[in-house]
């Protein structure tokens, strides 16, 4: 094998940048995506990723070569063919050693061999199996049948259904074949592996990477193309303006998606946070614990499709939201049945916590209509024994920017709001593209309404601006109002609702 086939493998790449790199270097997770704008070199990460992958596969016992398969997958031969075979060449080129064979706009496939120098004088022989196939007419189970892989990658993933991803999963793990491998051979890493640009929130990729991600799924977002951070070095030195050129030709929607890597979002509204909001370092990547010796902080909506939202601040300026109770859309709920799911919350889950709430101020307005005439916020407080507050102020400019001050706020470079996607999905997808401000007029001179659409989002939203609200509060006042509040509701109910409130600050 000449110095120049093997300087086309990994030891001659350079990663774009950390994130395509840590994308390449994640052996954990059997679910992997790297999201980015395009140009960032995203593509080529996948196909580095396959040989990374390669080399962790267990040696065959009767010759000691380490064989691996992969799997190159795209929606039709023809993008195959003009998009992702190029692409998958210029990191590894056909060479005499490595014969690439196929009929154009047919099934493909690459065999690699390469040797590495793995000390002691032994040298190590590597051999990958590359087959590069389309969905074409077939459905996913028809596809996947048959399919004997140790990785795979979906190349623009967000073209693909994403319904047979777990059956795609199934199929990791069956080459090289079992029979082959020494007895006591441990079972090799596999991968499914999916590139994409940001999709739109109704796409698959969303919904299983950022909305309802599982333990095994990570995803990995690019910087912005219009940051100094911004990966793909090499495409910024050859064209420094090249994201500012494509813009030019392109809808606000498309810069979001395509440029500044952010989700997709209706084209006729935008984001509320579309500038503060980064789901890459404000989505955390696994289930939030509560902090110790923390207080658990909730903002609520009220209302017939009232919504809260759980979080808290740490001493040290970091905040989180944990998790969220909204009303399904299309339903209602009252404050006694929210209450009370917030009652099991609090006492369950966070018992060993304090807890208190802010709550929008028009839900302290009295209700005539019932024979106490208690407000929403009373008779919710009497369900959850969560002592509340009113919010200082239900304005929608100081609600957002108590929200965008806890989005821009970093300490050591890194985000300090994280948000458990686990279990705030309506609350995650109405950041990414759910609550959002109408598009008056479109054209070079866009313009959007100053208030938020009323959906489904919305309510949720609103629930997380008092919770912001809150965790800015000084604790003093809080201190004292919600001793108060707790005293007044007892007045109310009388000496026998003495223990309904059931935490202290």
């Amino acid at each position: 094998m000449s110095l120049a086939t093997e300087d086309a493998l990994i030891f001659g790449y350079k990663a774009p940048g950390p994130v395509a790199l840590d994308f390449i270097n994640d052996t954990t997770h059997q679910l992997a995506g790297i999201m980015g704008p395009y140009g960032s070199g995203k593509t080529s990460a996948c196909p580095v990723k396959g040989q990374v992958i390669a080399r962790l596969q267990p040696p065959s016992k009767s010759d000691g070569v380490i064989r691996s398969k992969g799997y190159v997958i795209r929606s039709t031969y023809r993008d195959l063919w003009d998009k992702t075979i190029p692409s998958w060449k210029d990191v590894f080129p056909v060479t005499s050693d490595w014969k690439f064979e196929g009929p154009k706009n047919g099934p493909a496939t690459h065999l690699i061999k390469w040797r590495e120098d793995v000390g002691g004088g032994r040298t190590q022989v590597y051999e990958m199996i590359v087959e590069f196939k389309a969905l074409a007419d077939m459905n996913v189970d028809e596809f996947t049948r048959g399919l004997l892989a140790t990785w795979i990658w979906l190349n623009e993933a967000d073209t693909l259904p994403g319904d047979g991803v777990g059956s795609l999963i199934g199929r990791l793990g069956r080459y090289p074949p079992p029979h082959t491998l020494p007895d006591d051979a441990k079972a090799g890493f596999g991968c499914v592996m999916c590139d994409f640009n940001a999709p739109n929130t109704s796409n698959w990729t969303y919904q299983k990477f950022f909305r309802k991600p599982s333990s095994g799924t990570k995803i990995y977002v690019q910087p912005s193309g219009l940051l100094a951070k911004a990966e793909n070095p090499v495409l910024r030195k050859l064209r420094p303006n090249y994201y500012t050129e494509i813009m030019g030709d392109m809808e606000d929607w498309q810069v979001e998606r395509f440029v500044r890597n952010k989700v997709g979002y209706s084209r006729s509204g935008k984001p509320v946070y579309g500038d503060e909001y980064d789901p890459g370092a404000h989505v955390a990547e696994r289930q939030l614990e509560a902090w110790q010796g923390c207080p658990i902080l909730m903002g609520g909506d009220g209302g017939l499709n009232a919504a809260l939202v759980f979080g808290q601040k740490h001493w040290d300026g970091r905040t989180q939201d944990l998790q969220s109770l909204v009303t399904p859309d299309g339903s209602v709920t009252d404050a006694e049945t929210i209450g009370g799911k917030a009652r099991e919350i609090v006492s369950g889950e966070y018992s060993g916590h304090a807890a208190v709430g802010m709550l929008d101020p028009a839900a302290w307005a009295r209700n005539p209509a019932t024979p106490d005439m208690l407000s929403w916020a009373e008779r919710f407080i009497e369900a959850s024994g969560i002592p509340c507050i009113p919010a200082p102020t239900n304005a929608i400019g100081p609600r957002h920017k108590a929200v965008r001050s806890e989005l821009n706020k970093t300490i050591a470079g890194s985000a300090a709001h994280k948000i458990d996607p686990f279990r705030n999905g309506d609350l995650v997808e109405g950041f990414a593209a759910g609550y959002r401000v109408k598009k008056l007029r479109g054209g070079e001179e866009a313009s959007y309404a100053f208030e938020p659409q009323k959906n489904f989002y919305s309510h949720v939203h609103d629930a997380r601006q008092y919770l912001a609200q809150l965790r800015g509060s000084h604790t003093e006042a809080v201190d004292q109002m919600i001793e108060l509040q707790a005293d007044r509701l007892r007045s109310v109910r009388g000496g026998g609702a003495q223990g309904r409130v059931i935490n202290d600050w």
